[in-house]
């Protein structure tokens, strides 16, 4: 998951109306990835409302990959070799029509939408250079989310690799903390209506293209003229307060190409909250007892953050936030049973468990509702 920082994981719509949200497109039945609990029938189309086009005709499989990271300021080369998209496009679709319409819009907006091989991998960190989010030079922005998580699967080869086993595995990927160790903190079962493999893919493509809108909305002025006006602190201003206030004491502008799980200690949370550079030396020691009441403060009720990966660096709140916004709102589907997460338990080694949809909706986030309707002003 390499990020450019040239492209590249909100006033909240509070908690009771999740059950306003839009309807789902008249007709659509979606299926989903193998042993999903889904009614079945015809994938529906799903149709980008920009120009009425496909959503699948601005998917790409590139089975040789790509990897953007030595030369950010281009687009990929049209010389790319790509192949059929049949082997994804069901799961695509499926997340596609989930999603809220805004955000369908923002993906249908984008110049590429990459789904690179290789088309298997070993783990989801071995599949994290496969993942990339940037802007061009010429204002063209792309992403990719891996072929490679298509073969993942739950622990004990379970399949399909449903979103818990992904937010697991990537909570230790950017954790640095080896998954078959027992004292690694797990995510337990989400609600049903989002624990499925088309809501990992759903979070795969919020998170890149939430790297694409950090630095579209932090920096909109054209990317020649980069960094005359960029000022994160300027962001969702209410008060005196900003988006990132409710996180940060220290913001520090990111580099032109942020790599995946990369920490930002120089920049600084809020007097009181978990010290980053401490807990990262408890885990570089492999000591996860002292680690554990840290990373269960992350969690905790009056915490800004929407999960660990967001307390590594300011870049990583906004895109995480993003993401966890759209998981929370999306168009819920009654005929497949897929709808928006509101459960996702965090089990810790010292035996806690906390539950970051469960509290925001029920109305005890402040902080991280303030953040989530910053959010829903730029999806």
């Amino acid at each position: 998951m390499i990020r450019s920082a040239l492209v590249l994981c909100a006033g909240i719509i509070v908690a009771a109306c999740f059950a306003c949200m839009p309807a789902p497109p008249p007709g659509a039945q979606i299926v989903g990835a193998p042993g999903a609990q889904h009614a079945g029938g015809p994938v529906a189309p799903a149709t980008c409302q920009n120009d009425n086009s496909s959503f699948l005709s601005h998917v790409k499989f590139v089975p040789a990959g790509y990897d953007p990271s030595s030369n950010p300021a281009n687009p990929p080369p049209s010389t790319m070799v790509t192949g059929p998209i049949d082997s994804y496009a069901a799961q695509l679709q499926n997340a596609y029509l989930l999603a809220p319409p805004a955000f369908q819009k923002t993906l249908c907006s984008l110049r590429g939408i990459y789904v690179p091989g290789p088309t298997t991998c070993s783990s989801l960190s071995s599949c994290s250079a496969n993942s990339w989010g940037y802007r061009a030079s010429n204002g063209q922005t792309f992403i990719a989310i891996s072929a490679g998580l298509w073969s993942l699967t739950c622990p004990g080869h379970l399949s399909p690799y449903n979103f818990n086993c992904f937010e697991s595995d990537l909570f230790d990927s950017v954790l640095g903390w080896d998954p078959s160790d027992s004292q690694a903190p797990r995510h337990g079962a989400a609600n049903k209506e989002a624990n499925n493999f088309d809501m990992t893919i759903l979070a795969a493509l919020a998170h890149e293209a939430g790297h694409v809108r950090w630095y579209q909305v932090m920096n909109p002025i054209p990317p020649g003229t980069w960094g005359s006006s960029y000022n994160p602190a300027s962001f969702c201003v209410s008060g005196a307060s900003n988006f990132f206030g409710y996180s940060w004491s220290k913001v520090i502008i990111p580099t032109h190409w942020h790599g995946f799980g990369n920490w930002d200690l120089i920049s600084q949370h809020l007097p009181g909250d978990v010290n980053m550079t401490t807990l990262q030396q408890y885990i570089q020691n492999h000591d996860m007892k002292d680690a554990a009441p840290l990373l269960d403060q992350l969690y905790k009720s009056a915490s800004p953050w929407p999960g660990f990966f967001a307390a590594i660096s300011p870049d990583e709140d906004f895109v995480e936030t993003y993401k966890f916004y759209i998981l929370t709102h999306t168009q819920d589907n009654q005929v497949s049973g897929e709808g928006h997460l509101y459960n996702l338990p965090t089990n810790f080694s010292n035996g806690a468990t906390k539950n970051i949809p469960a509290d925001y909706f029920g109305s005890i986030k402040p902080a991280l509702s303030n953040k989530t309707d910053c959010i829903s002003k730029v999806i």
